[in-house]
């Protein structure tokens, strides 16, 4: 399953996913002889996620592992981030880590065989790293939520571990946002 919100944000000065993208991954899963369903949802928008998953549900039959990777970054001084653009990756970066481990956890403790949560967080999860201050608080949000429902879930037999990349070749490139 794959779902991708296909826009640009308000709060990014590189170019979004599009849907062209997302049929481009569809394309390529499908090469390896693999089947996948995929959406075009925000994270945001938890009624529209909970509807792809349980789309995907139906056409697979079950739940095993749940990769939430949506994010967004932009980079300035952190007093001088809007407040347009703090609620803006605050709500994707953390709120959609939320909105999908909410939209999952019903179905993997249902399914009663286990399962495993994974949320990208970043190097800037970890320490504080400048001229993002709304991405870092962001991402320590996500690694704080990851060890609470890790310790809630465990006795579901459901694993819920972060990943921290940095330096990821992406469109995201806070030199070219702090640059005059």
């Amino acid at each position: 399953m794959a779902v991708d919100a296909c826009t640009q944000f308000a709060s990014t000065s590189y170019a979004g996913a599009t849907e062209a993208d997302l049929a481009e991954t569809v394309r390529l899963v499908e090469a390896t002889g693999r089947q996948i369903h995929s959406a075009k949802v925000d994270v945001r928008d938890f009624d529209g996620l909970a509807a792809a998953l349980n789309a995907g549900i139906e056409r697979f039959g079950r739940l095993d592992v749940v990769v939430a990777n949506a994010g967004v970054c932009s980079g300035k001084l952190s007093w001088e981030i809007t407040a347009e653009e703090w609620q803006e990756t605050v709500d994707i970066n953390l709120g959609g880590v939320f909105n999908t481990a909410k939209a999952a956890i019903p179905f993997l403790i249902e399914q009663g065989e286990g399962g495993s949560l994974v949320f990208t967080s970043s190097v800037s999860g970890l320490k504080g790293t400048p001229f993002n201050a709304h991405y870092v608080a962001s991402k320590h949000g996500v690694t704080g939520l990851a060890k609470t429902m890790a310790n809630e879930l465990g006795a579901h037999k459901i694993r819920v571990n972060t990943v921290h990349p940095a330096g990821v070749a992406t469109g995201m490139d806070l030199r070219a946002d702090m640059l005059p």
